[in-house]
């Protein structure tokens, strides 16, 4: 007899929707507003790289609530996952190769195109996917790793940060740029972001305890992340100060990342219970923040493309308007045309193969009858 599946959290739908948002805020300060070269810019993306990180935790947590109380027939969780998001890297990867080679002739397209794959270098965001499918190769252990965290949470915990900060100083401080090293594909293998699997994972299983903990300690939280903001903010601009780079010191894999992204998941997580609390209709179904989370894997997938349809259209605008203004204009549009999109896709039978997504739209608009909030699973 199969167990129930457990309640969705609607918290989380609230941190999905805030980081991709933010993910989209992320590549069009890089082109917009300058964030290779300009000070102030790369210090918005010193704050705003908690998103990789944000994710990765957020998988931890989703997959791992999902299963903690129901172990899956492995062979069918791995077919069901890699069916929701293998086919749409392939996909993805291909289109977006189409617009860096061309496509004739097509064998050297094809070469171009498998070359990218083990790498995720089709396009700069593809990396993700290529995480998550080795994330779903090794999560029977990371299981068995949560099952000694049900006991010992503090060990698992404290051993994965340390193994973390040791790994992304190194990265950091010593093999930076240089692709060599233990760390050679760093951003692509799946242990660069043990902690925040990790992190979620343990938040999942203990997640009844630790909810409680956040609603308790919204306020400290709060100021705990004022103090990671002031810590990271310190070191970008000590780090840009002694290097003269500004890449250097807003990279997503350095120290500082590791305690402002932990500190601003959690506070992520905190709005999330809050808003789920006191303002429901904001997380119900069919609301901005629901659909909007619904779509962000292929909000996640698109952007990228219609980022960069606007930015060789708008080339002259660098010099005719603020590039705050026009960053700002950006991100809306782009999460507005993606968010579009992604719902039209929706409605296809396209939609796995796209987005990872079963025709869901489809559903809503036939008004096919939808299981209650209790028994429907925390979906990745």
């Amino acid at each position: 007899m199969n167990q129930p599946t457990r309640s969705h959290i609607k918290a989380m739908d609230l941190v999905r929707a805030i980081t991709i948002v933010s993910v989209v805020a992320v590549h069009s300060t890089w082109f917009t507003a300058q964030g290779a070269s300009s000070v102030t810019a790369g210090l918005l993306l010193n704050w705003l790289h908690f998103t990789r990180e944000g994710f990765m935790a957020l998988t931890g947590f989703v997959l791992t609530y999902s299963v903690i109380t129901r172990p899956p027939r492995w062979l069918q969780f791995w077919k069901k996952r890699y069916r929701l998001v293998l086919f749409p890297y392939l996909i993805w990867s291909a289109l977006y190769m189409a617009l860096k080679v061309p496509v004739w002739p097509p064998l050297a397209y094809l070469a171009h195109w498998l070359q990218s794959l083990p790498t995720g270098s089709a396009w700069f965001h593809l990396y993700y996917l290529l995480i998550t499918m080795q994330f779903y190769l090794v999560f029977p252990l990371f299981m068995i790793l949560m099952h000694w965290a049900r006991k010992f949470p503090w060990r698992v915990l404290g051993t994965s940060l340390l193994f973390e900060v040791l790994l992304i100083t190194y990265d950091q401080y010593v093999v930076h740029g240089s692709g060599s090293g233990i760390n050679a594909y760093t951003g692509v293998e799946v242990w660069t972001y043990a902690w925040y699997f990790v992190l979620g994972g343990v938040m999942a299983v203990h997640w009844p305890r630790v909810s409680l903990w956040i609603e308790k300690n919204v306020k400290l939280l709060a100021k705990l992340l004022m103090g990671a903001l002031m810590v990271s903010a310190g070191t970008y601009l000590v780090q840009w100060r002694l290097t003269g780079s500004v890449d250097f010191a807003d990279s997503v894999l350095q120290p500082t990342t590791i305690l402002f992204s932990t500190v601003l998941f959690l506070n992520l997580a905190g709005w999330g219970l809050i808003v789920e609390k006191n303002m429901s209709a904001w997380l119900a179904r069919g609301s901005l923040i629901e659909r909007i989370s619904d779509r962000s894997f292929g909000i996640y997938l698109l952007h990228p493309m219609i980022l960069a349809v606007l930015m060789y259209g708008w080339g002259s605008l660098h010099t005719a308007m603020n590039p705050w203004i026009l960053d700002a204009l950006t991100i809306t549009l782009v999460v507005t045309i993606s968010y579009q999109i992604i719902g039209l896709l929706g409605r296809t039978h396209l939609s796995p193969w796209l987005i990872g997504r079963a025709a869901y739209l489809v559903q809503e608009e036939v008004r096919i009858p939808r299981p209650s909030p209790s028994q429907v699973s925390l979906s990745e």
